[in-house]
């Protein structure tokens, strides 16, 4: 058998997934993000998600935990902020990509 490498993306398959849906939505540049803006969209999303007795997936967490970062820095390290951000818009942009692609 050949080793094929299978791609299964729905609705929020992961954090990635849902954040590239708020910038689209907000109708964003993706290298000019309005940070505290989707931080606030992501973390109410993960917070509604709560409220309904879902479980949420590790990975979700994980990026609310790197986006909350992202907004500590920006108050306290702005540099590092922006390293942060170059960052997640890199991902974001791949993963659109791969997402076209497939």
């Amino acid at each position: 058998m050949e080793n094929m490498i299978q791609i299964k993306i729905e609705n929020f398959e992961g954090p990635l997934d849902l954040l590239l849906h708020l910038i689209e939505k907000k109708k964003m540049d993706i290298n000019s993000i309005n940070v505290s803006q989707i931080i606030d969209d992501y973390l109410n999303y993960i917070h509604a998600q709560k409220e309904l007795n879902l479980k949420i997936k590790v990975e979700f967490l994980i990026m609310a935990t790197d986006l909350i970062e992202i907004k500590a820095y920006s108050i306290l390290n702005r540099d590092k902020k922006f390293e942060k951000i170059e960052n997640l818009e890199k991902k974001i942009i791949e993963y659109q990509l791969f997402k076209e692609i497939s």
